[in-house]
């Protein structure tokens, strides 16, 4: 395990890197064939407090975004509140207060939001990424509410949520582009976000609030 993936790093290894923010960048070589998924347990992720760059696209067989026009993005690691949490208990997926983050790569699904059955009241809105605190963080490349391979299934009920400022979601390359779909609320730009660029293709049932 450790920060760069080691044998067996799957999505897991995000838990590790938290322990050793300085070392480098997050890469995946997990030898599994196909998707890897993780959960990262019934509690969910850690808080991610220091500046943490994470790249998906470093385990075997991924490949970022080529088209200019479509997607033919191959991402291999995928983190799903589905997995291990307790669907009354809920979760979000990552929750990046440090600042300084980037985050490439990844398929985040599978956070929805939990209701009071009798009254309808929202209790919980389940977000795949939660940018907060400090902010100047990149999100490129994701796959934010399904996956390169699964193009039905796994939305969040908020995709991206951003309450802080001078952040870059997606960019100008086709590398960069995010693709976000199947979430109730796409990407939320609550007060207080300011100065934040947004170049997102967005499908379905995404849009920017």
């Amino acid at each position: 395990g450790g920060r760069r993936g080691g044998p067996g790093g799957t999505a897991g290894g995000m838990v590790e890197g938290e322990a050793d923010p300085g070392a480098g960048p997050i890469g995946f070589t997990s030898t599994g064939n196909g998707v890897q998924t993780s959960g990262g347990g019934a509690s969910g992720l850690p808080e991610v407090t220091e500046p943490l760059p994470t790249d998906g696209y470093t385990q075997p067989g991924a490949q970022a975004n080529t088209l200019s026009a479509g997607d033919d993005a191959v991402s291999l690691i995928r983190i799903d509140g589905q997995v291990s949490g307790d669907p009354l208990l809920p979760h979000h997926g990552l929750v990046i207060s440090a600042g300084a983050s980037t985050v490439r790569g990844l398929a985040l699904t599978g956070f929805p939001a939990l209701y009071n059955f009798l009254t309808g009241e929202l209790l919980f809105d389940g977000t795949a990424i939660i940018l907060q605190g400090s902010g100047q963080n990149t999100i490129a490349g994701n796959f934010i509410g399904l996956s390169s391979e699964e193009l039905q299934n796994g939305g969040n009920s908020t995709g991206i949520r951003v309450t802080s400022a001078g952040n870059t979601i997606g960019g100008t390359t086709p590398a960069m582009r995010n693709v976000v779909a199947r979430n109730s609320v796409g990407i939320a730009l609550d007060p207080g976000a300011d100065g934040n660029l947004v170049h997102t293709l967005k499908i379905d049932r995404s849009f920017v609030s």
